[in-house]
């Protein structure tokens, strides 16, 4: 019993092994063949490499003149948006 028991754990522990590595088909720009990669990825999937910050010339306002209907507005607009492109990708 307790060899089969140590066997199973063995065994999830090789299988989650397998399925963290990860198969990355990628197409360069030019017309060669896709190189595959099989290696783990070395940093978490979702962080940039490299990024490159962008930035406007113009004066930020910190406060602006509006009203408080106006602010309410702008709100409920923002708000709108996020929950409709939510729905969206919830779809997906």
């Amino acid at each position: 019993m307790k060899k089969i028991f140590l066997f199973l754990i063995a065994a999830t522990m090789v299988l989650g092994l397998v399925g963290c590595t990860r198969t990355v088909t990628t197409t360069p720009t030019s017309l060669t063949t896709p190189v595959n990669y099989t290696t783990p990825p070395t940093t978490p999937v979702g962080t940039p490499v490299s990024f490159k910050v962008v930035k406007s010339d113009e004066p930020r306002i910190a406060s602006p003149d509006i009203t408080d209907t106006q602010l309410s507005t702008l709100v409920s607009g923002n708000n709108n948006f996020a929950f409709n492109l939510l729905s969206i990708v919830e779809k997906e």
